[in-house]
């Protein structure tokens, strides 16, 4: 299980860069793992995603129906 959530926080620091306040929180139910990120690096996070997905339906390794 895996949670996110979207919410401004000044309290975590963001694990990619540093940044003092972040947006997003994720954690994951089986691994004791969470990462914080600032919406810099969250909108960096989308970016690469976007991409990867493009490059992966391109492909014809999707089977999503999106």
């Amino acid at each position: 299980m895996m949670f996110i959530h979207f919410d401004s926080s000044d309290g975590e620091e963001c694990d990619n860069c540093g940044t003092p306040h972040t947006i997003m929180h994720m954690s994951t139910g089986h691994r004791d793992r969470s990462v914080n990120l600032c919406l810099g690096c969250l909108s960096a996070l989308v970016q690469v995603l976007g991409h990867a997905s493009k490059k992966l339906r391109l492909e014809g390794n999707s089977k999503s129906p999106y």
